[in-house]
């Protein structure tokens, strides 16, 4: 029979906010409609509504309506904490405003498709001009009762064509993989929160999280909210809880695999360490991989022994193809790091242009103490800089581990890929976080940025781009002030409509309002604030740009590499 609800907690999502918030957009915010069937149980009074959640309805909507390739069926699903089943409900109710003369069929799953609740809601025609009750409350799901079911969670059976449905699961693989086989089904997987997106809704919902707060959350949680914009620590301390007794679950390289694979426990593993990263091209692919570099690395540590000891395994997964590269993009990385803090002398060749001898030589010693990559119980400011250390901070992993050694700031970088672009915003907070920006600036070559490659691909490697956010790439002041308003990162279609019914169309309009009257733009402050923050860092970083790039060869099949002059 149904199973029991579980009621959320306080600060359980995102969007789980109380009646008397204060919003700073009444557009970003709807209020939750009552009497919908959950599989969890929303108790606050408003939804934040993402900027993807308009996008999504229309796809769905036009590929229900697409002639030359009809479907009935679509699934989205995700990683479970990002907004899966509040999307449900954002739909449910644009859905019912956009055909007031429809009926539609909702209902709740639990996690083993099991019904727990159905409701049918009469049209909102009827419920105005005939006072008809809002809904009805049906003991099962009736065949063709309207043109639409929405479901919450894996449902047990299909709605009968030609019958319409949407359900939103999480990654469930019994239904999906049965839900593959139909001809009339799709699935699309969303996407995950970017930093500016919750830096926004932070600001939007009132919660009042300080910026250090929301940093620490997101290197631990990565783009899933659940825990992260909640105000409430115990329910945070919790998520916490949960990931580490995820890790506990690692103890052998086959369980890594298992988890890139999606073959561990679902719920109680995969979900709270794996990510599902979307392919913007094409909803319906993804690929597993750490949540955060801080998982990643907590996955490494698990293991409780060198990569090195797996070679042949180890050389297998790194030459294969296919779904197994993010696993060897992960491997390798972690070689990477376990053979420089092993200690090594090591060759790097510059990168053009470069003239004269191309090749220096670098000696690290073994790292003193324990060393670890990240710890997020520990404030950044008590990193020693005296040895290897890898970013803590999302914000400040543009660059996978540096070293300052004499009078030279090395930067690694560790990459599978011939094109490995470095974001200069990272770059840039790395260099105010270890207070050498100015002396990077006033000389580039203090810095050195090294990429990492395996042994075949450093031969023919490539100087990698150092970029700029589109918005300011070859662009003078003039013209970047010029430019529409929605190449402002964060700003999307939904804010610039808004934006464009103030009359405020480019760049330099919505700068110039928000600095009159920053209330006034309060829906779009953290994106304005965080690009005026950019154009001030951006003003003289093409110094940046300047910095030697080298590429150093990883021999990872070489017993003798560490006494040779490879890495």
């Amino acid at each position: 029979g149904a199973q029991p609800q579980r009621t959320m907690e306080a600060g359980d999502h995102v969007a789980m906010v109380e009646d008397n918030t204060i919003t700073v957009d009444p557009e970003a915010l709807i209020d939750t409609p009552r009497g919908v069937p959950q599989t969890n149980t929303y108790l606050r009074g408003k939804i934040y509504v993402r900027e993807c959640y308009p996008e999504y309805y229309e796809k769905i909507m036009a590929t229900f309506y697409n002639t030359k390739d009809p479907v009935f069926h679509v699934s989205v699903t995700g990683s479970p904490g990002i907004g899966k089943s509040l999307f449900y409900l954002y739909f449910f109710q644009r859905y019912r405003k956009a055909n007031p003369e429809k009926q539609v069929l909702t209902a709740s799953f639990s996690k083993r498709r099991k019904l727990q609740s159905c409701v049918l809601w009469n049209s909102l025609h009827d419920c105005e001009t005939n006072n008809a009750d809002p809904f009805i409350k049906l003991a099962g799901i009736p065949d063709g009762a309207c043109e639409f079911y929405l479901y919450d969670g894996p449902p047990e059976i299909v709605a009968p064509l030609p019958t319409k449905m949407v359900a939103f699961p999480a990654p469930n693989k019994d239904w999906l993989s049965e839900a593959g086989r139909m001809e009339a089904h799709r699935a699309f997987y969303m996407p995950l929160w970017s930093s500016s997106e919750i830096g926004q809704a932070n600001i939007e919902l009132g919660l009042g999280l300080g910026e250090d707060t929301l940093q620490k959350r997101m290197s631990l949680f990565g783009g899933t909210v659940r825990y992260i914009l909640t105000p409430s620590y115990a329910f945070y301390k919790s998520g916490r809880n949960d990931l580490m007794e995820a890790l506990g679950n690692i103890q052998a390289f086959d369980h890594v695999k298992d988890c890139f694979a999606g073959r561990m426990d679902l719920e109680l593993v995969v979900h709270r360490l794996m990510h599902y990263y979307v392919d913007e091209d094409d909803w319906s692919s993804y690929k597993l991989k750490p949540a955060s570099k801080f998982v990643g690395t907590l996955i490494h540590e698990q293991l409780h022994r060198k990569l090195d000891s797996r070679r042949e395994e180890i050389m297998h997964w790194l030459e294969g193809a296919g779904q197994a590269q993010t696993f060897a993009g992960w491997i390798f990385e972690n070689l990477a790091h376990e053979r420089l803090l092993d200690g090594v002398d090591l060759t790097m060749s510059r990168l053009q242009p470069a003239t004269g001898d191309r090749t220096e030589q670098l000696r690290l010693s073994k790292t003193i103490g324990e060393y670890k990559r990240f710890n997020v119980g520990k404030p950044l400011e008590v990193a020693l800089l005296d040895s290897l250390q890898i970013p803590q901070a999302s914000n400040l992993q543009s660059i996978d581990s540096y070293i300052q050694l004499d009078e030279r700031l090395y930067l690694f970088q560790m990459t599978r890929s011939h094109t490995h672009d470095v974001d200069l915003q990272g770059l840039l907070n790395l260099l105010k976080y270890l207070k050498l920006e100015d002396k990077v600036k006033g000389d580039p070559s203090f810095a050195a940025l090294v990429f990492v490659v395996p042994m075949k691909m450093s031969a023919d490697y490539k100087q990698q781009k150092i970029s700029k956010p589109e918005v300011f790439q070859c662009k003078t002041q003039e013209e970047l002030l010029r430019a529409d308003c929605i190449q402002m990162p964060g700003i999307g279609p939904n804010k610039k409509r808004k934006l464009a019914s103030m009359k405020l169309e480019s760049i330099g309009q919505v700068l110039e309002e928000y600095q009159k009257d920053e209330k006034v733009l309060g829906f779009v402050k953290y994106y304005v604030e965080s690009f005026m923050n950019s154009l001030k860092d951006f003003s003289d970083a093409g110094k940046l740009q300047q910095i030697p790039q080298y590429v150093l060869g990883l021999e990872y099949n070489d017993d003798s590499a560490k006494s040779s002059n490879v890495l």
